[in-house]
């Protein structure tokens, strides 16, 4: 005769026989196929001799009644890689997945309630497949010792590499432009469409006059010689913009909120 499989745990003193047939048939198991336990909060475990059974259900009157210090002793009743099903009134189903989490139990998850009032909640949890006193090799062989001294061959990512040639642009291909010659150092002649009085002071036989520099001139900047947006380094004595940072021609020079502030 074929050992039964099921182990039914109550804490009613007395089960209903339509209770267990609503478990039965939840469950797909023959009612000969089950041992029934009530009174299963004094239950003893030496009671059952040591037996385990693949499927444990324990079903509940009251609330709370499934702590994780309770389920240690139903652990004992299931075999290896066996099933435990929870089942309570009013009962919170993450309550009863924590407490199978916290007594050993693997994959705990809500399930369906199997007998009684709708509303109750019930959970199962698996417990894990090794056996209890189960002995597994440990290579406790320690590892190579790292040579620090030995060379590694160089890694070179061909994809990352970038000629430099392609980043730069047609513009920073031409050649830096050559100084004017109203340059300071540079001849005293002025130079081709001065704009600055330079040209008219000779002219006239006498040293040009700084021309002084308008609003006008800060918003759109133009020169004819072409060399005032090159910086103090290509601009005359007496050219307008000596002082001011490199500017673009047409664009409106932005001085900074402190460049008038006299230094102290």
């Amino acid at each position: 005769m074929a050992q039964p499989t099921t182990l039914l745990l109550t804490d009613l003193p007395l089960l209903d026989v339509n209770l267990l047939l609503q478990v039965s048939q939840s469950l797909g198991t023959p009612v000969q196929d089950f041992v029934i336990s009530t009174s299963s909060a004094g239950l003893a475990i030496e009671s059952l001799s040591g037996r385990t059974f693949s499927n444990v259900v324990s079903l509940a009157s009251k609330e709370g009644f499934h702590s994780s210090g309770g389920l240690h002793s139903f652990s004992a009743l299931v075999s290896a890689g066996g099933r435990l099903l929870l089942q309570e009134p009013s009962g919170s189903q993450e309550g009863l997945c924590k407490a199978l989490l916290l007594s050993g139990f693997v994959n705990a998850r809500a399930a369906q309630a199997l007998a009684g009032h709708p509303t109750q909640s019930a959970a199962q949890g698996q417990k894990p497949a090794w056996q209890t006193g189960a002995k597994s090799s440990i290579s406790l062989r320690k590892p190579a010792p790292l040579n620090f001294n030995k060379k590694a061959a160089p890694v070179i990512l061909e994809d990352d590499l970038i000629d430099e040639d392609d980043l730069l642009t047609e513009e920073d291909r031409l050649p830096p432009p050559a100084a004017v010659a109203c340059a300071p150092g540079a001849a005293k002649k002025a130079c081709a469409n001065c704009s600055c009085g330079r040209a008219e002071a000779e002219a006239e036989g006498k040293a040009a006059e700084p021309v002084k520099l308008t609003q006008a001139m800060l918003d759109n900047p133009t020169t004819n010689c072409g060399s005032c947006s090159l910086g103090d380094a290509f601009r005359c004595a007496s050219c307008p913009y000596r002082g001011l940072p490199r500017f673009e021609m047409g664009k409106k020079i932005q001085l900074p909120n402190d460049f008038l502030t006299v230094d102290a």
